[in-house]
């Protein structure tokens, strides 16, 4: 992008633009604040409410400026190191929206865990058992979502994979984890009604039933789902929309 377009774009002139150091965030604060305050206000309305996503802009105060516009129930981040950031910046609910398996990331992990309340997620059984390995040997509770894959092809349990019960009973039993519930990632379905997705293409219903009718240490406490454009025009699924990109 030339200086010339790059200015008319921002409204810094060229001279200040080239003295920042690179890569930076530069934001349009009136149009970050209509954004966050419009996104604020759609969730107000909504059965789920809005987990944003640090990964987007990776700044603090934009965050501290989401939640304090309401509807939100807590923070999403994508890695281990993030979510320590955040909780040494007093954000007291994190949600690794990941799964983490590197030893050193473990630690981050396991660090942020005594300072906040941080729930992460897996979906394979070798993943508890680092997780479980992690929050014993640091001695803090870690929370667990099992994360589905309906439909974006990336990470999570096949829809009506038999392992969801029980790999929900193995969290349940170790000693610092417990298991929170359920996570799925809607990208595929942007700016799609719900109504028009075949079945099993958004955060699975059976799924919930499935586990809520388990012992009430596999039973669900939370739903979450993403992403930012899933939440227009539909409703989000979950009872938590883990969003970015709205700012």
């Amino acid at each position: 992008m030339t200086a010339g377009v790059t200015a008319g774009v921002t409204g810094v002139p060229p001279s200040a633009l080239d003295r920042l150091p690179t890569p930076c965030l530069v934001v349009d604060a009136a149009a970050a604040g209509r954004n966050i305050r419009r996104c604020a206000d759609f969730f107000a309305a909504q059965r789920a409410a809005l987990r944003p996503h640090f990964k987007a802009h990776k700044c603090t105060t934009l965050m501290r400026q989401q939640l304090a516009a309401g509807s939100c129930v807590g923070v999403t981040c994508q890695t281990s190191w993030e979510a320590l950031v955040l909780a040494r910046a007093g954000f007291p609910d994190i949600l690794i929206a990941n799964q983490v398996v590197d030893a050193a990331a473990l630690d981050e992990l396991a660090e942020a865990a005594a300072i906040a309340r941080l729930t992460v997620a897996v979906d394979d059984d070798a993943q508890v058992g680092l997780l479980a390995a992690a929050a014993s040997r640091h001695g803090v509770p870690v929370g667990v979502l099992i994360e589905l894959d309906v439909g974006a092809g990336r990470c999570g349990l096949p829809l009506g994979d038999p392992s969801l019960v029980p790999l929900a009973e193995q969290i349940a039993r170790q000693d610092r984890l417990s298991f929170r519930g359920l996570q799925a990632y809607e990208g595929h379905a942007v700016l799609r009604d719900s109504r028009s997705l075949p079945p099993g293409r958004t955060a699975s219903p059976s799924a919930t039933r499935c586990c809520s009718s388990r012992p009430t240490s596999t039973r669900l406490s939370t739903s979450t789902t993403g992403s930012s454009p899933g939440t227009a025009p539909r409703s989000p699924s979950g009872r938590s929309m883990a969003a970015g990109a709205i700012v």
